[in-house]
């Protein structure tokens, strides 16, 4: 992969060393440097966010569970998801101003930023808070899965 002004090149540490996925490349890139300096920058790799995970935070806890109750009646998806994070994500941050000014601003996280990993850990968090404080009893993805299929199953029993 190409970055700004280098390549990425990635691989796995093995008894404490590198080794690449593409090491002719690695070498290559090598020889392009000889003689210069160079900045190395050696990053675990992360995953992105999975679209399961996006499903069952927005379909299954926010859709199913908050909107379905009455502590959230009238709300939006998105406004639900701004209390949220809101409320498990919110820290200071501090604004410089150009006259030399300072402020403290509240802020939260944007979860279009979080990887799989991060993400996890935001929707452990919301089910414990909604489950602490609003007394909601959010389901597994699979309890989801399978009341949204016994659902329509019946459905139809009744309409025949």
């Amino acid at each position: 992969m190409i970055k700004k002004n280098g390549i990425i090149f990635k691989g796995i540490v093995k008894n404490i060393k590198p080794v690449f996925d593409h090491p002719l490349l690695w070498e290559d890139q090598l020889k392009t440097l000889e003689g210069s300096r160079f900045d190395l920058i050696i990053e675990k790799e992360t995953k992105p966010k999975t679209v399961s995970q996006l499903g069952y935070l927005f379909g299954g806890v926010i859709e199913t569970t908050c909107l379905g109750s009455t502590c959230f009646e009238g709300w939006t998806k998105e406004e639900v998801l701004g209390y949220l994070l809101t409320k498990l994500t919110s820290y200071p941050k501090e604004v410089h101003y150009p006259d030399g000014h300072i402020e403290i601003i509240i802020t939260h996280d944007d979860i279009s930023m979080y990887d799989k990993d991060q993400m996890k850990v935001f929707i452990d968090k919301a089910i414990i808070f909604l489950s602490s404080t609003h007394g909601l009893v959010v389901l597994t993805p699979d309890e989801y899965r399978y009341e949204k299929y016994f659902g329509k199953i019946h459905k139809k029993e009744k309409e025949w």
